[in-house]
């Protein structure tokens, strides 16, 4: 090998060497986090957010609106905040019954279904204001029906708690822990048809849908256990004991697994739908409230609620990050004052988490997850995904119709795209090992050449 062939080989090498070096160089830098618009332009300090849908096609969300914990409170909230998922803002305000505590969408994304806690909220005590579940239209952003039957009593007013939607469409499952009780109300006709009564004492709160809509999952914070209730029948089949103060439940994307937030024990349980067993225990955050499962069935995201109260004081929330092969929290981020719910973007590039005593949403990019960082004795600051947050500013609200038996069949007006995923740098490994093959080939090649011609010389 001449000297003419060496130099081309170690030219070639140092290329290589050094295009590796930079494309190294750039997959350990963080993910470009997408810029989110924050609005402060909310005077009222009485919206306390708790509860996020987004719609299928990732335009538009629903924010309950229930009131803040301040002890100030004198009622609970009674509005629907609409959020334009492609900008973070605010476009406009529904008003609702009492105290909305949490919203779902139907599959279709024609309506949206609100339960309304109900009641008057004073320091310490709670009555006065029925329950009643609020049907919205969200092609015109209206109120179209309101359901009342089945949610209480003028002496029992704390009611609905939670309501979860049939991936048909066809039902929605609202929990009452006042009546101890499940109401089934068909989305055709919007009336109650059928009512599963639990044990006395049993507080049901959260509730989920399997994805082929066989069983709907039902946590009781009173009894710390878990009902399941066959869809077929809307009877009670099994009674799952789990930790301690179980809040909510979201059934993984795949049916396979159902996670549990025992706010009592600091824990989430982790269901077999196939056996209903506790297959595992996780310990979160304080207080953990809320959970969602990723589209991808990857991770599942607790939020905990953290310092909340009667008061509202105490200091912010968390949201543990479990990756669900390993059952192990991966992550723990920062977030808003008391948290109380979490939502996905139907893509799972981005999570909504509403903080209550904030009155805020913080977003997500669930891409770039930091790891928990390792305690030591000169901690560096390390940087969360938690992109930003929006405060909710006030706009007119629209006043509700009353068009009672309205059936969820119409499409949603087509809207704005979602906003975009951001950017994995898997595609720039696959890029970085093409280029340094066709590097290596050419030098080999070159190298041949001098080779051969050296020889015909």
């Amino acid at each position: 090998m001449n000297r003419g062939t060496t130099k081309t080989l170690k030219v070639g090498c140092t290329l290589l060497i050094i295009f590796s070096f930079c494309a190294f160089a750039f997959l350990a830098q963080p993910v470009p986090a997408q810029t989110v618009t924050t609005a402060i332009l909310n005077p009222n300090a009485l919206s306390g957010p708790v509860s996020m849908a987004i719609l299928p096609n990732g335009t538009y969300a629903y924010l309950a609106n229930t009131g803040n914990l301040s002890p100030l409170a004198a009622t609970g909230g009674t509005t629907v905040a609409v959020i334009n998922i492609a900008t973070n803002t605010v476009t406009g305000t529904v008003v609702t019954g009492d105290d909305p505590v949490a919203v779902a969408v139907t599959p279709n994304g024609a309506y949206a279904y609100v339960a309304n806690h109900g009641g008057i909220i004073v320091v310490g005590f709670n009555g006065g204001i029925l329950g009643t579940v609020s049907v919205i239209s969200t092609a015109t952003n209206t109120v179209t029906a309101t359901i009342s039957a089945g949610f209480g009593s003028l002496s029992s007013t704390i009611s609905p708690n939670y309501v979860a939607i049939t991936p048909s469409g066809a039902y929605a499952y609202v929990t009452s822990d006042a009546t101890n009780s499940v109401s089934v109300i068909s989305t055709a006709t919007n009336t109650v048809t059928a009512t599963i009564t639990l044990p006395a004492t049993s507080y049901p709160s959260g509730v989920a849908i399997t994805p082929n809509g066989a069983y709907a999952y039902v946590t009781n914070s009173g009894s710390s256990s878990v009902s399941v209730i066959s869809t077929a029948t809307n009877t009670v089949t099994s009674t799952i004991n789990v930790g301690a103060s179980p809040s909510f439940v979201s059934v993984a994307p795949n049916g396979a697994y159902a996670y549990v937030t025992n706010s009592g024990s600091s824990s989430v349980s982790v269901i077999s739908t196939a056996t209903n067993t506790v297959t595992s225990t996780i310990n979160v955050g304080t207080d953990p409230f809320a959970v969602a499962v990723t589209p991808s069935n990857a991770y599942a995201y607790v939020v905990n609620h953290v310092g909340s109260g009667v008061s509202g004081q105490g200091g912010g929330g968390t949201v543990s990050v479990i990756n669900t092969a390993t059952n192990a929290v991966t992550a723990t981020l920062t977030v808003g004052n008391s948290p109380s719910g979490v939502a996905f973007t139907p893509n799972g590039a981005y999570a909504y988490v509403p903080n209550q005593v904030d009155n805020s949403v913080s977003v997500i990019n669930t891409v770039v997850v930091a790891p928990t960082p390792t305690p030591s004795a000169t901690p560096a600051p390390t940087p969360t995904p938690v992109l930003g947050s929006m405060t909710l500013p006030v706009y007119p609200t629209l006043s509700p119709t009353a068009a009672p038996t309205a059936a969820p069949t119409a499409a949603p007006t087509p809207q704005p795209t979602n906003a975009p995923v951001p950017e994995f740098p898997g595609q720039f490994i696959g890029i970085t090992l093409v280029v340094s093959m066709i590097i290596v080939l050419s030098t080999v090649i070159i190298a041949k050449k001098r080779i051969n011609w050296k020889n015909l010389a």
